[in-house]
């Protein structure tokens, strides 16, 4: 006796699948968008081709648990160690700001504390996805904005998970609390055990694995531990997506976690997708379109505090208004884990279908419009710079810095790395819109005029302890030359120049340190910056190995995204 199996759902839901990829790169529109519009068109508030049971929650649960495990992945006690202060003061500073706000709104507005507090705490959250590929697309990986950005989304995404921890608890008030602890405490003790495992168990089963060279064998290895570990850890009454998570912090404590994440990226990607699907199946929008007044402007309160309550909490972080504005405008968009968010609250009852279906709606728009926004805020920031007066005593009495000329592209990265080595530098230009970009990233830079030079007195006064000069203006270049001959000739000086002919007029100037502008620039510029500030040659390499690691912010949570976002809509330079 032969089976029928009804094929149309699954060939609908792979196919709006494609289909949302393919509109995504022809629109340049985010892909998780286009997911939750195809997903809204195939369920029940559509066309009703696919209904939302037991197997496609339970798909889109598997969906979760592989971006959960993305998280935990990164999530390692080493990484911590390295950025804790940016971890603990720059992510909860700005949870806490945006929440408090948004929180106090939903009190003015007549809700409960709680629910204004889960809400807002939902709120809080931005997209890791599309941050990360706003930043990749401009080339800002190595900028302090970028790290700032990229503290706030791990500390987000943790966030994220204790929630999603916690709300199921809500269920009940009365016992909220006592429930909560409990959960907490599985948690805590879950972690702990996960990391011991994985330094202990993991680190040796993964070496004979990879000894093996067998990648269907690594294969099923990766996925019977991540399953192994979620299943352990759900049996605390923890949920599954949960245990996942914790699988990835067990990874994070092996030297393989990123050959894991490689070998799992086809499940991961059709499994989110799904996730993303599911989603949009959930959203109602016939009551969007027809209440679209309130959704538009709901959503530009969104944006307008969202912007401003981050921006406030980086300045209270003391970073400058144009960076702050910067920062807060990259991550003014929703979360996807908004919407599971959204999910459980509407499950236990703290939120009304038409306040899930709105807020739906808000967070959608919010990623649609991420580029936009972000796009703004880097023109505002850029304005603010220009009214910013700069302060001529900021250096501490006695303290020597790298003094770049010309902050160009190769400045900023040089610049970068040495601020992630704690070496003290500052940037002068004379180019007020390449001054305006470098501060609003957060760079260390100011003007100074050729006719004044700003360089020579600084290094007169003995605050230089290495000059690096990217100028390819001859009289200028040439000048200062002649000037640190006689104010500061014992200043190592380093030059990197376009042209050939100019070359060898710095050469016969005396410059040791000359070099032509070439792919191996910041390479040698860098080395030698590290040797005259006293540091070694292994130094240097290690730091920008580092920094060539981090160039690319997709790679702190690996290309989990790469299918899913698109080009933001808007880009600035």
């Amino acid at each position: 006796m032969s089976v029928t199996h009804n094929l149309t759902p699954i060939l609908a839901v792979l196919g709006s699948g494609l289909a949302s990829v393919a509109i995504s790169k022809l629109t340049h529109i985010n892909t998780i968008v286009c997911f939750f519009v195809a997903g809204a068109l195939l369920g029940e508030y559509g066309f009703g081709v696919v209904k939302y049971d037991g197997e496609i929650s339970f798909l889109a649960e598997l969906g979760l648990s592989f971006f959960l495990f993305e998280v935990g992945s990164h999530l390692s006690l080493k990484k911590l160690k390295e950025e804790w202060r940016e971890f603990l003061t720059l992510g909860p500073l700005h949870a806490f700001f945006v929440t408090t706000v948004f929180t106090l709104l939903g009190i003015l507005l007549g809700f409960g504390f709680l629910k204004s507090v889960l809400v807002s705490a939902m709120l809080s959250l931005s997209s890791t996805a599309v941050v990360l590929k706003m930043i990749e697309s401009r080339g800002e990986g190595s900028t302090p904005t970028s790290r700032d950005a990229t503290a706030v989304l791990l500390f987000q995404d943790l966030i994220a998970v204790i929630l999603l921890a916690l709300i199921p608890s809500m269920e009940n008030p009365e016992q909220a609390f006592a429930i909560s602890m409990k959960v907490l405490g599985y948690a805590g003790g879950s972690f702990l055990g996960v990391v011991v495992f994985g330094r202990l168990f993991l680190r040796p089963f993964y070496r004979w694995v990879f000894s093996q060279q067998a990648d269907e064998v690594f294969t099923a290895s990766a996925l019977f531990t991540i399953l192994l570990i979620a299943s352990a850890v759900s049996n605390f009454g923890l949920s599954l997506p949960l245990g996942a998570f914790f699988a990835g912090v067990s990874l994070a404590e092996t030297n393989y976690s990123y050959l894991v994440r490689s070998e799992l990226l086809p499940f991961r990607a059709l499994l989110l997708s799904l996730f993303f699907l599911s989603i949009g199946m959930t959203i109602d929008f016939y009551f969007l379109i027809s209440n679209i007044p309130l959704l538009i402007a709901v959503t530009a309160l969104f944006f307008g505090l969202k912007i401003v309550s981050g921006a406030l909490s980086l300045r209270f972080a003391g970073e400058s208004w144009s960076t702050a504005v910067r920062t807060g405008a990259l991550l003014s968009q929703g979360s996807e884990f908004g919407f599971a968010l959204l999910a459980a609250l509407t499950l236990t009852g703290q939120l009304q279908a038409p306040e899930s279906a709105l807020l739906s709606g808000v967070l959608a728009l919010s990623l649609a419009l991420a580029g936009v926004t972000a796009a703004i805020g880097c023109r505002i920031s850029m304005y603010l710079v220009k009214e910013e007066v700069e302060e001529e005593n900021d250096i501490r009495s006695g303290t020597k810095e790298v003094i770049i000329v010309r902050f160009d592209d190769v400045a900023q990265e040089l610049a970068g790395i040495l601020e992630a080595e704690g070496i003290p530098y500052r940037g002068h230009d004379m180019d007020w819109e390449r001054i305006s970009e470098a501060k609003s990233r957060g760079f260390n830079v100011y003007f100074s005029n050729p006719d004044r030079p700003r360089t020579l007195s600084r290094a007169s006064m003995g605050e230089a302890s290495v000059i690096v000069s990217l100028l390819d203006d001859e009289r200028v270049l040439l000048a200062l030359i002649d000037g640190l001959k006689k104010v500061a000739p014992t200043v190592p000086f380093v030059v990197a120049v376009q042209e050939p002919q100019l070359l060898e007029k710095v050469i016969q100037r005396g410059v040791e340190k000359a070099y032509l502008r070439n792919e191996r620039t910041l390479e040698l510029i860098s080395r030698d910056t590290f040797l005259g500030v006293g540091r070694s040659r292994g130094e240097a390499a290690e730091a920008l190995a580092r920094h060539r690691s981090g160039q690319n912010p997709q790679k702190v949570f690996s290309e989990w995204s790469a299918g899913f976002t698109a080009e933001p809509l808007a880009q600035s330079q």
